[in-house]
């Protein structure tokens, strides 16, 4: 486990060198819980996900993403996102060996990320349209590291006081590698915000692979917290997802996610 402690000091030395964000605006955890809740907030977060998921087969598999977003205001209003993922499958069930039972493998998946251009309304929509890429980074033991994928992402939300509503939507081909890929993922937001920088709400991940012609839909539920630890804001969150169609061999039966995101300063904004 070199690698996750690895992963794992870098992250944690970039939130522990940035600056404490937010300090002079002095806003309280239900406000930053608000912003946060804005698909297209202008924050800097440093996002830490650990997801344990429950196979068909009766195996587990754990995946921790590093996520940070990285928005950039631009002169006119309107901002830029960039968004990279970076995955560390542990012990990611591979296949059955000679002698029946299921080999495991631990080791980096493909690394994805989207750019995108957003803005929104005086009526509180917001949007945004960009591109998703996924490059073959990760390890070939795992069956990952073969393609590249590339495709256009939008989303669509409108922000009220105590909710926020919307769609993101995006498909990806394979442009270059042996693997065939045509997949289209869809995720429909639905939070509540009660106050006290809590929000509760849906926002299920659903997929069709065109090339397996094989649809994943997960009936979803997640609550999260706000909060703020010498004036910096901090997310925490946890989520389940229950899948209702998914591979009858291999998909997936379940899946809970717990979720540590702190704002950090964005110095890269001052390059725009």
């Amino acid at each position: 486990m070199k690698l996750v402690r690895k992963i794992s000091a870098i992250a944690l030395t970039a939130v522990l060198a940035s600056a404490p964000a937010l300090a002079s605006d002095k806003k309280s955890a239900d406000e930053m819980a608000k912003e946060l809740a804005n698909p297209n907030n202008p924050n800097a977060t440093l996002n830490f996900k650990y997801q344990y998921q429950e196979m068909k087969t009766g195996q587990a598999n754990q995946t921790i993403v590093f996520q940070p977003a990285m928005p950039f205001t631009l002169d006119n209003g309107d901002m830029m996102f960039f968004r990279p993922a970076i995955p560390l499958m542990v012990d990611l069930h591979t296949g059955i060996d000679s002698n029946g039972n299921w080999e495991s493998e631990t080791g980096l998946g493909d690394i994805s990320f989207d750019l995108m251009y957003g803005g929104a309304t005086k009526t509180g929509m917001i949007w945004g349209a960009g591109a998703l890429t996924s490059l073959p980074t990760g390890d070939k033991d795992l069956g990952m590291g073969e393609t590249t994928a590339f495709g256009p992402e939008f989303i669509v939300a409108q922000l009220g006081k105590t909710s926020v509503l919307g769609v993101h939507s995006s498909h990806v081909w394979d442009v270059s590698g042996d693997i065939d890929v045509s997949r289209t993922n869809t995720k429909v937001i639905a939070v509540y915000l009660p106050g006290g920088g809590y929000n509760i709400g849906t926002s299920p991940d659903i997929a069709y692979d065109h090339v397996a012609d094989q649809w994943t839909i997960p009936v979803n539920l997640s609550v999260g917290k706000t909060v703020m630890l010498n004036d910096r804001a901090w997310k925490f969150s946890v989520g389940l997802n229950y899948y209702v169609e998914h591979d009858e061999e291999f998909g997936p039966d379940w899946m809970i996610e717990f979720t540590v995101g702190p704002v950090v300063e964005n110095v890269m904004n001052n390059w725009f």
